[in-house]
């Protein structure tokens, strides 16, 4: 079996919670004997590949970028000639322009699409897209939702529901690094321990104004971990308002990561919009056993983060309910070592990789058979 994984973006060039679920997803299908390539754009000048852990990764350069969606006319060009060795293509949404790919390619192969998020940002231009959308979705054969919350809280996903199957993302725990006590002692010197840390892009989404908002005037210790498009605004509010109990560390290694888990308290993601649909970070919190706080935004975040037995779980854009809730996991050490306990139970019960990777064969195997 040959699968091909397509999204718009990869490692290294682009670090984000639907790129680490692509390579999570794609090693574990690897350790099956299931061949796996990615196909992706990049901002260079011809079309490259390489091997990331073991997997080729097609970049394909892409000089126009509209709307947060890149496009790649070489590509368009290639489509056909490309996908024509794999039996299956596994479509990552969203990404308008693969959707159009999907239009223009004359080779009929069976499509899975697993659906990250609705789009929310682009008001005016969903109105454009939605038909080319509905056209894409409408023939694909299979949909796979993250979590139960999102498919029923999407006006979309609900459409389709006959062709949607529910399969929690899940990270293979084994591969986490542990780090020395030497880099342990180099970020407890750089920020400290004990503080509530924030990983991933800074998007717009991810409501970081509202927890800097939160920690205003508090002793509460913050580390954001992660670059992104907020970051120049965010580092304006935290100067404006003088907040010095938050450090922006920028982006991180893996084993800088780890180290930054292991001092911390707990994980805050404060987004206040859908598009965070699931939160990889959420999952690598249970992973290190740290308590998260999240907002109820009515999707896989809750499913991930389920209040009172592997964090809490607050309304989204209000500061006081985040600062609450910061306070609550700083000063109630039986909740949090209760919470503790539930994050290593909640993550072997839905969220391990092979859990992952066992209903996607099945979902493969069963596409194949039809």
């Amino acid at each position: 079996m040959n699968i091909l994984h397509i999204y718009k973006s990869y490692y290294p060039f682009t670090i984000g919670g639907i790129e680490m679920h692509i390579q999570s997803l794609t090693a574990s299908l690897r350790s099956k004997n299931i061949e796996c390539s990615i196909l992706t754009t990049q901002k260079a000048p011809e079309v490259f590949k390489c091997q990331i852990n073991n997997t080729p990764v097609f970049y394909y350069p892409s000089r126009i970028e509209f709307a947060s969606c890149p496009i790649s006319f070489k590509l368009l060009r290639d489509f056909n000639n490309l996908i024509k060795d794999y039996d299956i293509l596994h479509y990552h949404f969203p990404w308008p322009f693969a959707d159009f790919t999907r239009v223009l390619t004359s080779v009929n192969k069976p499509i899975v699409v697993t659906y990250h998020s609705d789009i929310l940002r682009q008001k005016y231009l969903k109105l454009f897209y939605y038909p080319l959308m509905r056209f894409f979705l409408n023939r694909s054969n299979i949909i796979i939702a993250s979590s139960q919350n999102y498919l029923q809280s999407s006006s979309v996903l609900k459409k389709y529901s006959s062709k949607v199957k529910v399969i929690p993302f899940g990270l293979d725990k084994s591969k986490y690094p542990i780090p020395e006590m030497d880099l342990l002692k180099f970020w407890k010197d750089k920020v400290g321990e004990n503080f509530f840390l924030f990983v991933g892009v800074l998007r717009y989404y991810k409501g970081l104004d509202f927890l800097l908002e939160a920690v205003k005037n508090t002793n509460i210790p913050v580390v954001i971990a992660g670059s992104g498009p907020e970051e120049t605004k965010l580092a304006k509010i935290k100067q404006e308002k003088n907040i010095n109990n938050v450090r922006f560390v920028g982006k991180i290694t893996d084993l800088d990561k780890a180290a930054l888990y292991q001092l911390s308290r707990a994980t805050v993601v404060p987004s206040h919009l859908r598009a965070e649909a699931f939160c990889i970070s959420l999952l690598e919190s249970l992973i290190y056993n740290r308590p998260a706080i999240s907002t109820e935004l009515n999707t896989g975040t809750s499913f991930v983060n389920q209040h009172n037995l592997s964090g809490l779980v607050v309304p989204p854009a209000n500061p006081e309910a985040l600062r609450q809730a910061m306070l609550v996991l700083l000063n109630n050490e039986t909740l949090y070592q209760q919470l503790k306990t539930g994050t290593a139970l909640h993550y072997h019960q839905y969220f391990s990789i092979n859990n992952m990777r066992d209903h996607h064969i099945q979902l493969y195997e069963g596409l194949l058979r039809r």
